[in-house]
């Protein structure tokens, strides 16, 4: 193996470690916004835990990365209603956060929509 080829290897261990837990959770039964919703919790843990009198520089990637996920959540498709909640859980931080004023709120409505018409259907 030459040193470019190892490099590269090396360099892809990181995005590897990322997807080997999705992979063992779908084939568990667990869904991938299942598996989104437990990073955006593990993260949100990780945020609430900060010390008090972290300034908003340190704290600005943290807040950054609970967001990415919160947001990120809502594009994978949900296999079920439990899915549906979970994303509503994470983008709303539990209720904290209004529902109307996050840029993906239609998307939330639409598949709310699509849940009640085959509830109902």
């Amino acid at each position: 193996m030459n040193v470019a080829t190892r490099r590269g290897f090396i360099k892809a261990l990181p995005a590897a470690a990322l997807t080997i837990p999705a992979i063992t959770h779908a084939a568990e039964g667990v869904s991938p916004v299942q598996v989104m919703f437990h990073r955006w919790q593990s993260a949100t843990q990780e945020l609430e835990a900060t010390p008090d009198d972290l300034s908003d520089a340190e704290s600005l990637p943290l807040v950054q990365r609970v967001c990415a996920l919160a947001d990120s959540i809502v594009d994978v498709p949900s296999q079920s209603m439990a899915d549906f909640i979970l994303k509503l859980a994470a983008h709303t931080d539990f209720g904290q956060h209004d529902l109307s004023s996050c840029p993906s709120s239609e998307a939330l409505a639409e598949e709310l929509r699509a849940l009640v018409e085959e509830i109902t259907a």
